[in-house]
């Protein structure tokens, strides 16, 4: 497909006024730059290749119970919070937290 021109027009000065004198020297008109032609590819790319596969995504465990430690956590925190919160946060934190691992654990059981 042919790469199309840009094409400029030029504008011309605001007219002066007849009333004035006309002692000043009018500005050198200039050429509308052209914007140069498109050159075409040397050479078209490479086929994309088909994407690595992925590995597949793990999948959950069989057993009931199992989660990833970084849920294991994330559950005792949120159970301890709500413990110490019906608590009105009066009490130890260590308490609350042996608690809700007792909860959890249960839970997962």
């Amino acid at each position: 497909m042919p790469a199309k021109k840009k094409t400029t027009t030029e504008t011309k000065p605001a007219a002066k006024s007849a009333s004035k004198k006309s002692t000043t020297t009018a500005a050198p008109k200039t050429a509308a730059k052209k914007a140069p032609a498109k050159k075409a590819p040397a050479a078209k790319a490479p086929a994309k290749k088909a994407p690595a596969k992925k590995a597949p995504a793990k999948k959950a465990a069989s057993k009931k119970g199992a989660i990833s430690p970084e849920e294991r956590y994330q559950r005792v925190q949120q159970e301890a919070y709500f413990i110490a919160e019906q608590n009105g946060f009066a009490g130890d934190d260590l308490i609350y937290w042996l608690q809700a691992e007792k909860k959890v654990a249960s839970e997962l059981a």
